[in-house]
């Protein structure tokens, strides 16, 4: 019975529609019942529609810890093939990415925790962008624009309000204090489409050229002034008796 194809009935009470219905040739009950309903129990304690979890896969697990939705039952691997009839999902989508980091930022007690996870999110994307297609970058940069990125003392901020140095293979711990970094690991900051990444996330990008050195806090030295001042006739007296060799 549940594998016999769905019979629908429509339109007029007194017509074949209603009165005999029409069979769906590309779908059965259990198909139906599993798209449409949330049947799915999960590992983060609520039903869903299957086709919006994730396979029971370790690295995909690996990547996304507690964060995301995964099936919360043991589901044989022997002879059925289980996501052909619930269709899981296999990978992460960029919307995917997106919530995946929110959901580590609002986790603040797990911040150290996640440090690791967040750079290999990175990777994840950084493999993927270049295959993107325009309407998926348009997509990411949209929502690129309320997205906040760990800097490299680990504080979050928007990346509208990010930097990252292009000249050094290190953190740039120093810059920190004035200057917003990304933190990338050093895989990271080595791949090829790191400019890509950059320009997706509006991270603006750093040179030596790009900085200055200003002292916002600088007044006259009066100090160092009036020392001059007190040591000048002590100088005068050096230089009088310094004798220099003639030409």
């Amino acid at each position: 019975m549940l594998t016999q194809k769905i019979k629908v009935y429509w339109g007029h009470s007194n017509r074949r529609g209603a009165t005999e219905g029409t069979l769906l040739d590309d779908a059965d009950y259990i198909s139906w019942f599993v798209k449409h309903i949330k049947c799915m129990p999960t590992t983060v304690k609520t039903c869903e529609l299957s086709n919006s979890i994730f396979v029971d896969n370790k690295e995909l697990k690996d990547l996304c810890g507690k964060y995301m939705c995964f099936p919360s039952i043991l589901l044989p691997q022997e002879k059925t093939n289980w996501h052909g009839i619930f269709d899981f999902k296999t990978k992460l989508s960029i919307d995917d990415y997106f919530d995946l980091l929110q959901k580590i930022r609002d986790d603040e007690n797990y911040l150290k925790d996640n440090l690791d996870r967040v750079q290999i999110i990175y990777s994840h994307i950084l493999k993927e962008i270049y295959y993107w297609s325009s309407d998926e970058r348009k997509a990411a940069k949209a929502r690129a624009k309320s997205l906040y990125l760990l800097t490299e003392n680990d504080q979050w901020k928007l990346t509208s309000n990010l930097y990252f140095y292009m000249e050094g293979h290190g953190t740039n711990n120093s810059l920190n204090d004035a200057i917003p970094c990304l933190k990338l690991d050093y895989k990271n900051r080595n791949n090829s489409h790191l400019p890509q990444f950059l320009e997706l996330f509006n991270i603006k990008q750093l040179r030596v050229n790009d900085l200055k050195l200003a002292d916002k806090k600088s007044s006259p030295a009066e100090h160092f002034r009036r020392k001059l001042i007190e040591i000048l006739p002590f100088l005068k007296k050096w230089l009088t008796n310094l004798s220099f060799p003639s030409d």
